[in-house]
């Protein structure tokens, strides 16, 4: 009776919590439940990014049900002011990059034909594809040595909204999309249909960052 009663309390939990991710995501920009035709995630709020039983393991865990880009390099940022070399994007950039280098249709996950319409214009972030020089670096440390030249501040002293602070923001010590985005909507789209984490107005998330 005792384990009925915590699995049922667990489930509960488990339902809220999802419950209000869908509150938040619903109505985003990153809420595709009733705006593309796909015939397994019809009304879905999640599923067209994760799924319980997906296929592809290959990729960033978080059970990502979104069908993989086939670019296999992309040409990254370089600059002769940054003391350190852009990589290939790995973790959650890469994930993004399966919808926003413009080259794979936005409804291709396992079990979908695909086949309808990419990301373009402005939120095609790969220009033609492969193209990242002209975007911010991603999928680089940030970390005690990259703020020894004291032009970027230290992630642990950074405050980007409420009590949270950059290094929160850092999955796996790197910048990534998601420092920047808030990719599940959880602060409502204040600022901005971009899902910045912080109201850029005066350059406030640049500056969260950047010391200039």
């Amino acid at each position: 009776m005792k384990k009925t009663l915590i699995l049922v309390v667990a489930l509960m939990f488990v339902v809220g919590v999802a419950g209000m991710a869908s509150a938040q995501i619903s109505g985003s920009v990153h809420d595709f439940s009733g705006s593309i035709a796909w015939s397994v995630t019809t009304g879905e709020i999640c599923k067209p990014c994760h799924a319980p039983h997906t296929t592809n393991v290959d990729l960033d865990s978080i059970l990502w049900n979104h069908d993989p880009s086939l670019v296999a390099a992309y040409q990254p940022y370089a600059s002769s002011t940054m003391n350190d070399t852009a990589g290939q994007p790995d973790g959650h950039s890469k994930l993004c990059l399966s919808c926003h280098d413009g080259t794979v249709s936005i409804n291709a996950f396992p079990g979908e034909a695909g086949g309808g319409a990419m990301v373009a214009g402005s939120l095609q972030i790969a220009k033609g594809g492969d193209d990242l020089r002209g975007q911010h670096p991603i999928s680089m440390l940030y970390d005690a040595g990259a703020t020894s030249d004291d032009n970027l501040v230290y992630p642990a002293s950074s405050v980007l909204f409420g009590a949270n602070t950059l290094d929160q923001v850092l999955p796996g010590g790197k910048v990534q999309c998601s420092t920047c985005h808030d990719v599940h909507n959880t602060l409502g789209e204040t600022n901005g249909a971009f899902l910045l984490r912080l109201d850029n107005s005066a350059s406030g998330m640049c500056l969260a960052c950047h010391v200039k």
